[in-house]
This record gives C-alpha cells, sequence and structure tokens, in this order.
C-alpha cells in the first residue's frame, strides 16, 4: 500500500510573479515612458477643456502595449488586464492632480531643415528644443527659416499628426547682441516649400495684420506672426483657431537694433494628439 506523504513536509512553491510586475518594470526602465511624464510636469497649462482623458488614456495604454505583452495563457491575461486598468486608473488621477482637466501638452518635435547656419557647434539649431541657457545664434541676419517634424516619443508613427495651441519663444535676456524681436509661424500636414513662403519674407506686424483683414490669404497662410517683449525677451502665443498638421515652418524675420544675426534662446510649442475641431493648413 503506497503511502501519502506529509504534506506538512512538502515544500512550498514560491508564487509566480505577476506578469503585471513585469510591466511596471519596463515602463520603469522606458525613457519614451520618462519622457511623458516629464512632458506632463513640465506644462501648468489649463486652458484648455475637455478632452484630457481620451489623449491620457490613448497614450498611456498605446505605450503600455508596446513595452509589454503577457506571454501567459488566459489565467494571466486576466490578472495582466485587472492590473493595467488599476494601474492605468492611478495615473490618470495623478494627470488630473497635477493638470487640472487641461490635456494641452509639450509637443515633441525634430528639426529637418534650417537655413540659418550658425557661427560653432556650439550654438546650433538644436539647442532651440531645450529650455534652458543654450542659444541657437545664425549667421544670416533675417528670414531664418527653421523647418520641424512631430516626433512623439509615445504614438511614434502611430498618429503623426498634432494640434498646435500655444507656442512660447524666448531670446537671451544679456550676454548676445542679437535676440530675436519677431518672426511668423507657419502649420502643414504637408512638407513644407521655403519658396512658398518666401512671400512672407521681412514681413511685419501691420503686413499680417492687413493679410486677414483684406482676406488675401491662400493654403500657406502663416498661423501666428509673435513679437517678443523688449525688456523680457519673450512672449507666449495662444492660437485662435488652434492648427493641425504634421509639419511646423518658423520664419525668425529679424532682431532687435541693426544685428547682423539673429539669437533665439527656446521655442516651446504646446497642443494635443487625437482628434480635435481645428482649422488646417497646406503648404505646397
Amino acid at each position: 500500500m503506497r503511502v501519502s506523504s506529509n504534506p506538512t513536509n512538502s515544500t512550498t512553491r514560491a508564487p509566480s510573479p505577476s506578469p503585471f510586475s513585469s510591466v511596471i518594470q519596463q515602463l520603469s526602465r522606458s525613457n519614451t515612458f520618462a519622457t511623458l511624464i516629464q512632458s506632463l510636469n513640465n506644462n501648468n497649462s489649463s486652458s484648455r477643456g475637455d478632452g484630457s482623458d481620451e489623449i491620457f488614456n490613448a497614450r498611456i495604454l498605446q505605450h503600455a502595449a508596446t513595452t509589454s505583452r503577457p506571454t501567459s495563457r488566459a489565467g494571466s491575461l486576466s490578472l495582466h488586464r485587472r492590473s493595467s486598468a488599476r494601474d492605468h486608473r492611478a495615473m490618470k488621477r495623478k494627470w488630473r492632480n497635477t493638470h487640472g482637466t487641461s490635456g494641452e501638452f509639450a509637443l515633441g518635435f525634430e528639426i529637418v531643415y534650417c537655413d540659418g547656419d550658425n557661427y560653432s557647434s556650439a550654438y546650433k539649431i538644436d539647442n532651440i528644443l531645450k529650455n534652458d541657457t543654450a542659444v541657437y545664434c545664425s549667421k544670416k541676419s533675417n528670414n531664418v527659416n527653421i523647418i520641424l517634424r512631430f516626433n512623439d516619443p509615445i504614438l511614434g508613427i502611430m498618429d503623426p499628426t498634432f494640434v498646435l495651441s500655444k507656442i512660447i519663444v524666448k531670446a537671451p535676456t544679456y550676454g548676445f547682441t542679437a535676440p530675436c524681436k519677431e518672426g511668423l509661424i507657419f502649420v502643414s500636414h504637408d512638407p513644407i516649400s521655403i519658396e512658398a513662403t518666401s512671400k512672407y519674407d521681412d514681413f511685419t506686424e501691420t503686413d499680417y495684420r492687413a493679410l486677414f483683414e483684406n482676406g488675401n490669404i491662400d493654403d500657406s497662410w502663416p498661423a501666428a506672426f509673435f513679437r517678443l517683449d523688449s525688456k523680457t525677451k519673450m512672449t507666449t502665443q495662444i492660437l485662435q483657431p488652434n492648427r493641425s498638421g504634421k509639419y511646423i515652418l518658423v520664419k525668425l524675420l529679424r532682431a532687435e537694433g541693426d544685428a547682423d544675426n539673429i539669437d533665439l534662446q527656446y521655442l516651446g510649442l504646446f497642443g494635443f494628439t487625437g482628434p480635435r475641431s481645428f482649422d488646417a493648413g497646406s503648404l505646397r
């Protein structure tokens, strides 16, 4: 007769690690997820209203889906879904506590073209994408064209379209001889032709206002004209209406005084991703 083993002497098996724990570990190591959290923390705007839940839901779930996928069967998958839902709700609460109901955040871009050249590698064009003390110094004295392409670190190629609602432009307050004074912003779903916007070279604020008052606009009309404050050397522009696209052209029109170049410190571009109501432009 076979005697059953004493259950008190049996070895206790360690519980299997939760699939969700691996998700958290991978998310914590993800640079793109960290970029999202940093962009949320850097954005203190509350000028927008509804729609933050949908944007936040899509961005977090899309990132989690590309970061980790459970390898086990139905039981583990169910646990993964429940755990992910709990974590997702907690992150939504953090979003609301930090940013209220606004879904506006700092948009990510990469610079694909600049015709202004630079004085040295220390004053390169990429400096304008960082909100710090680094400065871009052109060699041209006017009409410097900078083309940026939307490059969202979370959505990637899944949704390469943005809605631009606000811009922040800063020039150096001291130590530089040619702080940027004025410029134009263009938004397009298509790659932007510099030649198509050359008719706006040397534009003034009076020209910009007359453009709309006279109704002489076409697909290449500028989304905004900006002028930096002479004391603070910065400006914040709210775009009304918002503009949708995949590309942005910044045309630095001129610097203060009789300068032989243009110095720009920071270009902040804020807005949304996902479905919204907006005007769209196309530059061909």
